[in-house]
């Protein structure tokens, strides 16, 4: 989906995303940060387990918040993590 968005010149400003949990969601956050469908200042945000720790893309910022067993990953294009560290 991501070639095909990216051919037809798409650009989002919000993606929101549900991977299975089994799946890495900091590389599906990445591929979609370097598919070039998301527009400056762009936002994502991701469902994850609560315990699964998130690698935000570079130049990305992330917040977390979790709810029960389950945690919602804002993440704003731009917003580098603080002293470089995963978020």
């Amino acid at each position: 989906a991501l070639e095909k968005l990216t051919r037809e010149g798409c650009r989002f400003e919000l993606v929101l995303l549900d991977p299975p949990y089994a799946l890495d969601p900091g590389s599906i956050a990445t591929a979609a940060a370097a598919s070039g469908i998301l527009a400056p200042g762009a936002r994502m945000v991701i469902e994850t387990s609560a315990r699964v720790r998130l690698d935000a893309p570079p130049g990305w910022g992330a917040e977390v918040r979790t709810y029960g067993e389950a945690a919602l990953w804002f993440l704003r294009a731009g917003e580098a993590p603080p002293d470089g560290q995963a978020l």
